[in-house]
């Protein structure tokens, strides 16, 4: 179950969730009848509440692993398990919530590989990953 934090340190359930808004630059929700500003951007909670749709076999997202020395050395993959149609287009849902790391990219079911951050195609993992080592080494340049 997913939750938004309060202002106060209160733990609310989306599922709670009756009416969200955003007033003078602060987000609040109304819940069971009781109003809270909660911590986080409008848009975040806005896209945590859109429905989720089931995802199809063969769906994946990847993200690289990286050794001891800090080099991407291949590509780990995660089944996409759902959907959510949030207002930039689809999102997709993991177990380990891999989409959230720096780098990563959904495999189609025919092993194409659609990296949505930096807004390319690759005819493969292999492929993927040596563009991301190249992007890897540039974050890791400018942090």
């Amino acid at each position: 179950m997913q939750f938004v934090e309060t202002l106060d340190g209160a733990l609310v359930p989306l599922s709670r969730i009756d009416r969200l808004w955003s007033k003078a630059g602060c987000v609040w929700i109304k819940a069971d009848d009781e109003t809270h500003q909660i911590i986080g951007t409008l848009d975040k909670i806005r896209d945590a509440l859109e429905p989720i749709i089931p995802a199809s076999l063969g769906w994946e997202v990847i993200t690289p692993a990286e050794n001891n020395d800090g080099f991407l050395v291949s590509v780990l993959a995660e089944p996409v398990i759902g959907w959510r149609d949030c207002e930039h287009g689809p999102t997709p849902i993991t177990a380990m919530q891999s989409e959230n790391n720096v780098l990563w990219a959904i495999k189609t079911p025919d092993g194409k590989v659609l990296d949505l951050v930096a807004n390319a195609r690759f005819s493969s993992g292999d492929e993927w990953l040596a563009a991301a080592k190249i992007r890897w080494n540039e974050i890791k340049a400018a942090g």
